[in-house]
């Protein structure tokens, strides 16, 4: 169980970083 949680937080983290990537990327495209 610690170890589905710990990598749910961990793609969860990669995930926001993820966005906020591509908001930024698009941001400055645009």
């Amino acid at each position: 169980k610690i170890k589905l949680i710990k990598r749910r937080a961990y793609g969860y983290r990669n995930n926001e970083h993820f966005k906020i990537r591509i908001s930024l990327e698009t941001g400055r495209a645009n």
